[in-house]
């Protein structure tokens, strides 16, 4: 077969695995999960004024016994919990939004995604109280009554 063009090859896709921990970024860069840098992570990590000595999130240092220097690994869900528990009012509704679109499936969104993107998934439901029919003392027909066929 006499091909004009080189055959593509598709290099084989590994999925990003994220980590446990991490460690802290080089000075003057960031961190590649979360885009904070150095000294923003050092003060949410570390015992300091700013924080009342008492760091939000979770880290430890691993060194060998009887050396000043280690490594200071972060816990990355922790400080992901923190960052999401900080998000602005502005970024989050409280309050339900009303909707005039209809409930149903033909209401939903789809958006693609490349593979291994990372998202966030925010579900808004309304939940109401069942009222009891039968606790009013009135009379009831068997289409109100829970259980009945309808």
């Amino acid at each position: 077969m006499n091909l004009t063009t080189k055959p593509v090859t598709v290099a084989e896709q590994h999925p990003v695995v994220r980590p446990e921990f991490i460690r802290l970024p080089k000075p003057g860069t960031c961190d590649p999960w979360t885009s904070l840098s150095r000294s923003t992570l050092n003060l949410l990590v570390l015992p300091c004024r700013e924080n009342d000595y008492g760091p939000p999130v979770r880290s430890c240092t691993l060194r060998r016994k009887g050396t000043a220097k280690g490594v200071r690994l972060i816990d990355l869900q922790s400080l992901l919990d923190y960052i999401n528990a900080h998000v602005e009012p502005g970024c989050v509704a409280d309050e339900p939004q009303e909707s005039n679109a209809p409930e149903g499936p033909e209401n939903a969104f789809v958006q693609k995604l490349k593979l291994n993107e990372p998202f966030r998934i925010i579900i808004s439901m309304r939940v109401e109280k069942e009222s009891d029919p039968t606790a009013e003392g009135g009379n009831v027909s068997p289409q109100c009554v829970r259980g009945a066929p309808r």
